[in-house]
């Protein structure tokens, strides 16, 4: 998959298409080649997923799935949900060692 990195990444910056990006991610999520996960933090792994989480803030499905990418890129993300009226609750998502 390594070779496949800086496309998914790109991939990931540019879809307009929830569907899309959340194949992509689960992409992510699958793989175990660890020098992959490593080259996707270089290629700014941490504010592509900030990104993602802010675009996505009301929807819990992706909020999961970033929850579980963030166990396999050991990384913590956090990320402020609007819960409307006024309210608003942060949400970090950090690798349990």
């Amino acid at each position: 998959m390594e070779k496949e990195v800086p496309k998914v990444v790109q991939a990931i910056r540019q879809t307009p298409s929830r569907k899309v990006l959340s194949k992509l991610l689960a992409r992510i999520k699958m793989t175990d080649d660890q020098a992959a996960l490593r080259q996707i933090m270089r290629l700014r792994g941490y504010s592509l997923m900030t990104n993602v989480l802010e675009d996505y803030s009301s929807d819990l499905e992706m909020l999961t799935l970033v929850r579980t990418l963030s166990h396999n890129l050991d990384v913590i993300f956090i990320v402020i949900v609007d819960l409307g009226a006024g309210m608003h609750i942060l949400v970090a998502f950090a690798q349990s060692k």
